[in-house]
């Protein structure tokens, strides 16, 4: 990674399949490389717990808290880097329509539909809390 390329930066370079690989290599040529995956990795599984706990509020978009957790983990584990390339080559397999879909979006288009997501995922969460609640 160069002094001036963010790790987003450096992502968006990577071919599918091998960005989340060459960013943990290269972070772990580093020189604290043992140290900031041992932080990435725990920043990941904070993040991912903090994304479930959030699920049922509606303000706050948790899926991509979930996802960018699971990118943070990538980064401190190789295993986790191959996981996510693994799945990225999957995801864009199985859904190049909708992603040339969201790119020809406009901005406020993409707000929408995320709020309108987030909003329809919470209240089906909040809905599942209350009867669940009901038995207990």
């Amino acid at each position: 990674m160069s002094a001036t390329a963010t790790p987003i930066k450096e992502l968006q370079k990577g071919r599918p399949g091998e960005r989340f690989q060459r960013l943990y290599r290269q972070r772990q040529d580093s020189r604290h490389g043992p140290a900031k995956n041992a932080a990435f990795f725990a920043m990941g599984v904070l993040t991912i717990a903090l994304g479930i706990l959030t699920y049922p509020i509606p303000v706050i978009p948790s899926d991509l808290v979930i996802l960018v957790g699971f990118a943070l983990l990538a980064q401190g584990s190789r295993r986790g880097a191959r996981g996510l390339d693994w799945l990225e080559v999957r995801f864009r397999r199985r859904f190049s329509d909708q992603i040339k879909t969201w790119k020809r979006l406009s901005r406020a288009a993409k707000v929408f539909v995320s709020v309108a997501w987030t909003s329809v995922v919470s209240t089906l969460f909040y809905i599942a809390y209350r009867v669940a609640a009901s038995f207990i």
